[in-house]
């Protein structure tokens, strides 16, 4: 049993993962999880972590001691007088690091630093949290007297030492929980590449045994450690600055006489903050985004103790996950293998995994409104009034393949933000949304530096859009967003748009823009749209006909091609891929081929994956692949492995480091994985004449309707202007007949209504007869159907009215 775990632990390893051990990165990823839980150190830990960007000012507080027989060692950190352990072997996996140390003579001690990947569960991945497992044998079978202890510092919380820190300690029936922060959350801003509202979490099971803690100065701590091997429990409460005195949390574990241990002892850290995006969707309106998680916990405790008790099952699934991936890789190289295992971590952490919380005061979520944000890690602002790019549609297109590997629904939460903010507009796609992450935004699209890329975006946007239908089976994202696509596609075929941008790289563009109109004559051909498919097809063509005329000969690489192969368009020529495989052959660089003669002679790492994906002649591929390994093991200048580095030295660029773009790896694997059969609705299209048509009928007929109303009011208004006509002054030789029909009105009765105070008047247009009715003091309404003779010589007044039956003439 106690020698169990740790067999499992090493020989679940893919065997072949074990030449990494001479031969290690640079700097190793610790935790890396999100785009500031994002944690490094030098590859022979001899010195603190540090933040991604290995700034000397974003130095990571975060210390491992292990005491043995008395004799205290330091396997992580930068703490004088206290010596470090012989590091002896590393091994990096997509998912863990896992470091080997002899602390003495006999007893090693192996550390894994583990950050999951559930490529099924959204709720665990978009935890930010980290474990460290520290695993204890001895290798003279002996007992020995061990114990562990780690702290972390404030400088996990805020990236400036002066900013006030509070902590405290916190337990839950299953867990210790400690928590430290600065006492001034400042919302959504970025201080060196570093958050300033976040909330640091150090934790252990509870019931761990032998486990004791404390709060308090460093140099308290850690010689107190040293001295006795365990903590006293306190918890110092006097709030003060990061670097004053040191505050550090830490937890400590006392193994006793032990021969290994039967279990790891691990330790849970993560950064939280809630929310974590600012998205504003249209002028006035702003989400406050939480992490995905939130929407499955009752609490931040709550998701901590849950991610502290799955740990055997998330090292099985990590076990899992890593050899599935990196057995897959082998297949082609052990340099590839290589790449893979640095680079998944570093790609994936780019990126916030969010959900929409309800403004109805209830606390919940909409669990259907997920949307991804990526930050654009490693690359510079475009200006210091500026922050770092928000959905950056480059670095995205360039990790697509990693997305569509890890779980093909979460880069379509990627995409839908940049469709949100660009439905009904008449233009191309936008570049990214907005540079002040993680405040997102609409950018303004009239802008010279988003106008510059809108060609390059459009195409981008649509090859990932078939390409997610494409891995996923589900077309679902093409039928809604068919209208904007098709106008991105048409703004692709404007390549006038192109060489403006003055960009080196013209030639890469308008071929990109090339196979993403011909991805949209297969989006159009699947909708139905036949006519929409063989224009787009037709007009592809003769893109490309015209571009091998102009641009076919330039030196330099064209990644685009990958896009032809990848989605099975069948544009390119088998004549062009041989060019492409012709100069890499002639390529004499000691660490991979420019981009083009024009490109000072750097290297992309996502270029040269799409087009290392090309390569038939594997031998050729394989030494290029190497070329990018040895870039990425340099230790001259130790850095976390970026995306532009120097053909020539190797030497990494400032800009690139840790960037999302590095998942452009996984070109390799996803161009051998069949599509899936997807299916996408006819779009709904207006008609528009058909609409104007039935319009301009409507108008008219109303018109028609009120013409014939106006023509019966005025008939109706002569006949009432007939009815009344002036009497002479009667005289007694005046007499009138009257001929009534003594019957209430019907509703077919016509009435006329007098308003003559004469008497005399009368009415004589009739459809039936029938008695008056008075109406007060004013007039008198007429029954509709009366005779009428008068004697103009009579002066005698009029008879008084009396209903009688039959009709009189006098």
């Amino acid at each position: 049993m106690r020698f169990f775990f740790s067999a499992f632990f090493w020989f679940s390893l893919v065997p072949s993962l074990l030449v990494l051990a001479q031969n290690a990165p640079s700097v190793v990823p610790l935790a890396v999880k999100t785009p500031y839980l994002n944690a490094w150190v030098n590859s022979t830990l001899q010195g603190w972590p540090m933040f991604w960007d290995m700034k000397s000012e974003n130095i990571l507080g975060w210390i491992g001691l292990a005491r043995v027989d008395g004799v205290t060692y330091q396997w992580m950190g930068g703490f004088p007088d206290i010596p470090h352990p012989k590091l002896t072997n590393t091994v990096l996996t997509p998912t863990r690091t896992i470091l080997t140390f002899e602390a003495g003579p006999n007893v090693i001690l192996n550390v894994t630093y583990l950050s999951p990947i559930e490529t099924s569960d959204l709720s665990l991945q978009s935890l930010p949290f980290s474990y460290m497992a520290v695993d204890v044998i001895s290798k003279d079978g002996a007992p020995h007297d061990v114990q562990l202890y780690s702290d972390v510092s404030g400088e996990w919380a805020s990236s400036s030492n002066t900013d006030t820190a509070q902590w405290s300690t916190q337990f839950t029936p299953d867990s210790i929980i400690q928590k430290i922060s600065t006492s001034t959350q400042r919302s959504f801003v970025e201080t060196n590449d570093m958050v300033d509202d976040g909330i640091f979490y150090y934790a252990m099971p509870a019931k761990t045994p032998g486990l004791t803690w404390q709060t308090g100065p460093d140099t308290i701590l850690r010689p107190g450690f040293n001295a006795t091997g365990r903590l006293n429990g306190t918890d110092d409460r006097e709030f003060r600055a990061v670097s004053d005195h040191w505050p550090v949390l830490a937890i400590s574990v006392d193994l006793g006489n032990i021969v290994n241990s039967t279990s790891p002892v691990v330790w849970s850290l993560g950064l939280v903050r809630e929310p974590v995006v600012q998205f504003t969707t249209a002028p006035g309106k702003m989400e406050q985004r939480s992490a995905f998680y939130q929407s499955k916990f009752s609490s931040i405790e709550a998701a901590i103790s849950t991610f502290i008790a799955r740990f055997p099952d998330a090292l099985k699934n990590a076990v899992a996950f890593d050899n599935s991936l990196l057995s897959r890789a082998a297949t082609i190289s052990q340099d590839y293998a290589d790449l893979i295992s640095l680079t998944t971590r570093t790609a994936l952490s780019s990126t916030e995994m969010t959900v929409l919380k309800r403004q109805d005061g209830t606390g919940t979520y909409d669990s259907k409104d997920i949307k991804f944000f990526m930050r654009d890690t490693g690359a510079a602002p475009a200006s210091a009034s500026q922050g770092v790019r928000a959905n950056p549609v480059d670095a995205m297109f360039a990790s697509w393949p990693l997305w569509m590997e890890m779980n093909p629904e979460w880069g379509k939460h990627l995409l839908e933000p940049l469709f949100q903010v660009q439905r009904g507009l008449n233009d191309g796609a936008v570049g990214d949304l907005g540079q002040a992450f993680p405040k997102v935004s609409k950018p303004d699209l009239v802008g010279s530096a988003q106008r510059a890329y809108i060609v390059e975006s459009s195409a981008s946007m649509i090859i990932m859009a078939l390409a997610h239908a494409q891995a996923s089976g589900d077309g679902s994202l093409l039928s809604s967003e068919y209208d904007t696509l098709h106008r991105w596609a048409t703004r692709s075929t404007d390549s006038k748009s192109i060489p403006s941008q003055g960009s080196q790289d013209s030639p890469n563009l308008v071929l990109k823009a090339i196979l993403a109109v011909k991805a949209m004559s297969v989006i159009s051909h699947t909708a139905g749209r036949d006519k929409d498919a063989q224009e787009f097809s037709s007009k592809s063509t003769s893109m490309l006909n015209q571009w091998m005329t102009t641009s076919a000969g330039a030196d330099q690489m064209f990644y685009p091609l990958f896009v032809d192969k990848w989605l099975g368009l069948g544009l390119i020529s088998s004549e062009i891929y041989q060019q492409q495989e012709n100069r890499v052959k002639q390529d004499s660089s000691p660490f991979g081929v420019p981009l083009s003669a024009q490109s000072q002679g750097m290297v992309r790492t996502d270029w040269t994956m799409f087009t290392a994906s090309l390569l038939q002649d594997t031998t050729v591929r394989d030494n290029w692949l190497n070329k990018v390994n040895k870039a990425a093991k340099l230790s001259s200048n130790p850095s976390s492995f970026g995306n532009i580095f120097s053909a020539t030295s190797g030497e990494p660029n400032v800009q690139g480091q840790a960037s999302p773009a590095l998942g452009a790896t996984f070109a390799l694997l996803r161009s051998t994985v069949p599509p899936k059969t997807f299916s996408v609705a006819a779009p709904k299209y207006v008609n528009v004449p058909a609409i104007v048509g039935g319009v301009l009928g409507g108008v008219l007929f109303l018109a028609l309707l009120l013409f014939v109303l106006f023509l019966f009011r005025r008939r109706q208004q002569r006949r009432a202007q007939l009815a009344v006509l002036p009497v002479a002054p009667a005289s007694r030789h005046s007499f009138i007949s009257h001929a009534f029909e003594a019957a209430p009105p019907s509703d077919g009765a016509s009435t006329i209504v007098s308003t003559s105070t004469d008497t005399t008047a009368i009415s004589f247009f009739s459809e039936k007869r029938r008695a008056p009715t008075p109406v007060g003091t004013s007039g008198v309404i007429y029954p509709a159907n009366i005779s009428v003779q008068r004697n103009l010589d009579a002066e005698d007044p009029p008879p008084k009215y009396a209903p009688m039956s039959g009709e009189h003439q006098v």
